[in-house]
């Protein structure tokens, strides 16, 4: 069993009446290594009906290269016990966590093996953002494309926010798209994607947030002869098995 670190909250910041950003330093161990694309599983020290401790994943969106300090934005989800502890915290708070977890991470191949795709749905955006500005990924961002599905700007960051945090030499596009739940949601976001492929080859994969969406999305890509060993996921919500990131 992986050993509890802790941190302390320095600032936090409402985006919007639904979307936190939370900046938080080490404070046991003094540094957090960790490899852009992980997450954290943050404990809410809230007991659930269950009798266990609500524990909830969330990606770090923030680059590599700081160790000390590391930041998180969560959307508020309704009666969500990690949400609404990450909503609760004021600067001084400090809180426990485990990590950094994840598969979601860079090529390790320092082969040439082609473009890459990242396709992140809502709150997986997250994930994509820690990905791309990850120190090990920064030799692929001339040849990476990333593609965010979201309902509507005002859904969880801004575009502003997110031009501010896109590393340079990376292309990429907001796509709007059906909202959670809409039974057009999946079959739009495949064919935006199939689109795509119809025009350019990629050599590796990433998918981030709604599960329905990465499971339709694999279908296509296999249908296209891409591997399983191209493709990298980190299911949000949605989960087919609740073993990933969460955004509750």
């Amino acid at each position: 069993m992986a050993l509890p670190k802790r941190a302390q909250v320095t600032f936090v910041e409402e985006l919007n009446p639904w979307t936190r950003r939370v900046i938080c330093e080490m404070t046991d161990p003094q540094a957090l290594d960790f490899t852009g694309g992980q997450y954290i599983i943050v404990n809410s020290g809230r007991q659930l009906a269950n009798g266990k401790m609500g524990k909830r994943a969330y990606s770090i969106p923030t680059r590599d290269s700081n160790t000390r300090q590391f930041e998180l934005v969560v959307r508020r989800i309704p009666d969500g016990v990690g949400s609404d502890f990450i909503h609760s915290l004021k600067p001084g708070d400090s809180f426990e966590f485990s990590g950094p977890w994840g598969k979601y991470l860079p090529p390790a191949s320092e082969e040439n093996f082609g473009d890459i795709l990242v396709i992140a749905t809502d709150t997986g955006l997250s994930a994509a953002l820690g990905l791309v500005n990850g120190a090990k990924f920064r030799r692929w961002l001339p040849q990476t494309r990333l593609l965010w599905f979201v309902e509507s700007e005002q859904y969880f960051v801004s575009p502003q926010f997110v031009a501010e945090r896109m590393p340079e030499g990376i292309q990429w596009q907001i796509v709007h798209a059906p909202p959670v739940g809409d039974d057009s949601r999946v079959p739009f976001c495949r064919g935006e994607v199939e689109s795509l492929l119809n025009d350019e080859t990629f050599g590796w994969i990433y998918l981030s947030g709604d599960g329905k969406i990465i499971s339709g999305l694999e279908d296509l890509f296999q249908s296209k002869d891409y591997g399983k060993d191209q493709i990298i996921t980190e299911t949000f919500f949605n989960h087919k098995e609740l073993k990933t990131a969460s955004i509750l």
